[in-house]
């Protein structure tokens, strides 16, 4: 298997990336029992988003891309780093990844991860740190497979329960 990422290159690619990953999001939100219903969820992951992608802050770049099997030039997914300033430094941060169903433990996250780093060596960091709810277990152990570490759980929803992990990886 062998992927590659490609850029983003429309402003109608990052439209429809965002209007899916909003919906994704909330969806996964109230799952992870951050809010009571899905209702009240989609109306947070959009103002979330919102201000995410509005609020200018130092350093701060996105990277979306598009993560396509190369044997059959298929669309297997998408991708988006993003350079944001956390606990005082400069870092990749993945914002986003998403593996079409048809293709899921197929190994294309794990490569896409990979590849990923190879971008981010190329804007001169070495740290990536992203965050993984609670209930996704699967994602959990791949990306510790891949090296990184829990650095911090996060408490909060309605529930005032764990519903998020840090995790952080010092690239080499």
């Amino acid at each position: 298997m062998s992927i590659e990422l490609r850029p983003f290159t429309t402003e109608a690619e990052m439209k429809e990336y965002l209007d899916f990953a909003t919906n994704d999001y909330g969806i996964a939100m109230y799952q992870a029992g951050e809010y009571p219903t899905l209702e009240v969820s989609h109306r947070a992951s959009q103002e979330e988003v919102f201000s995410f992608y509005n609020t200018p802050k130092p350093g701060k770049a996105h990277y979306p891309f598009h993560i396509y099997s190369t044997a059959d030039n298929a669309r297997a997914g998408t991708l988006e780093m993003v350079t944001v300033e956390r606990w005082g430094m400069l870092v990749g941060f993945v914002n986003f990844i998403y593996i079409a169903p048809e293709f899921r433990r197929k190994g294309y996250a794990m490569a896409a991860m990979t590849l990923m780093e190879d971008e981010v060596r190329k804007l001169k960091l070495n740290v990536i740190d992203l965050n993984v709810l609670i209930h996704r277990a699967g994602p959990q152990e791949m990306y510790k497979r891949l090296g990184y570490e829990v650095k911090r759980r996060w408490i909060g929803g309605y529930a005032q329960h764990i519903t998020r992990v840090d995790m952080r990886k010092t690239l080499a």
